[in-house]
């Protein structure tokens, strides 16, 4: 019993301990951008930083397309395509080629994080607002685009509109003539 409780325990810990101890890579806005609560704009603001302003850079998703970032005492997240880190001794945006050239670990967006860094926050108890893991649709959204229910959108399969229907709106383009011919009707 003893094992299991510090087993549980590890588990609700560890997300955070790892959070704290990733390793920070300083960086600077390329012009004044909104940190946000999580990695998209769906997310709220919780600052507004300036341009050239120094940000501690904690790691980045695996597409190093949002970033986990300090400024002041806020942390948050900001789109890559708004950091320049120093690569070579010079000032450079942070594509996925320079983040695994000057070591950006990956980390991952959770609920641990979201509980670690908001709670003070008026829009902390709307985890289920905001977060959407799968773009802003869902896994089975029927209008996402990769739905597996709905494959040839927008008309379905057998549709008499759609595109490669073997029937036109009125009935079969070409069918068998009563004289044993194929012809367009």
């Amino acid at each position: 019993m003893r094992m299991y409780f510090a087993r549980a325990l590890l588990t609700l810990i560890l997300p955070l301990i790892a959070t704290a101890a990733l390793a920070q890579t300083t960086g600077y806005t390329t012009t004044t951008v909104h940190m946000r609560a999580g990695p998209g704009t769906n997310y709220p603001a919780i600052a507004t930083l300036p341009q050239d302003a120094t940000i501690e850079v904690y790691g980045c998703q695996s597409g190093y397309d949002w970033c986990d970032i300090s400024w002041n005492s806020a942390r948050g997240w900001i789109a890559s395509s708004y950091i320049l880190t120093v690569n070579n001794g010079q000032r450079v945006v942070l594509t996925p080629q320079v983040g695994v050239a000057i070591g950006i670990s990956i980390v991952v967006f959770n609920q641990a994080y979201w509980h670690a860094h908001y709670q003070n926050y008026p829009w902390y108890p709307y985890w289920n607002r905001y977060y959407h893991p799968y773009a802003p649709y869902g896994p089975y959204h029927p209008y996402h685009p990769y739905h597996p229910y709905h494959p040839y959108h927008p008309y379905g399969p057998y549709h008499p509109y759609h595109p490669y229907h073997p029937y036109g709106p009125y009935g079969p383009l070409y069918a068998p003539h009563h004289h044993g011919g194929w012809h367009r009707h």
